[in-house]
């Protein structure tokens, strides 16, 4: 009896172990993917020898950079949409004149 309790709790460790590696990867992955879109040139940290919470806490602060970089550019696009609109429609300013 006690054998295979033994045996069933080792293998619930490895299916523990499992999904924690491949939560592990998939952080790193995320890592990966926000780094490129911040072009850097590699990820702040490594897969092997970091610990978890360091790349949970580095994956976090990638993804608040890339919030700060997109609202700065969508800033800057509503900055410059009506300076675009006025280039474009300088010519014909009413609904009457774009129809001729």
């Amino acid at each position: 009896m006690e054998k295979t309790e033994a045996k069933k709790h080792e293998e619930d460790d490895k299916k523990k172990l499992r999904d924690f590696k491949l939560e592990h990867n998939e952080i790193f992955r995320k890592s990966k993917e926000i780094s490129v879109a911040l072009s850097l040139e590699k990820t702040p940290c490594s897969r092997h020898g970091t610990k978890h919470h360091m790349l949970v806490e580095t994956l976090s602060g990638l993804e608040k950079d890339l919030a700060k970089q997109r609202n700065v550019a969508d800033a800057i696009a509503a900055k410059n949409a009506p300076k675009a609109s006025i280039a474009n429609g300088a010519e014909k300013s009413s609904p009457r004149e774009q129809a001729d």
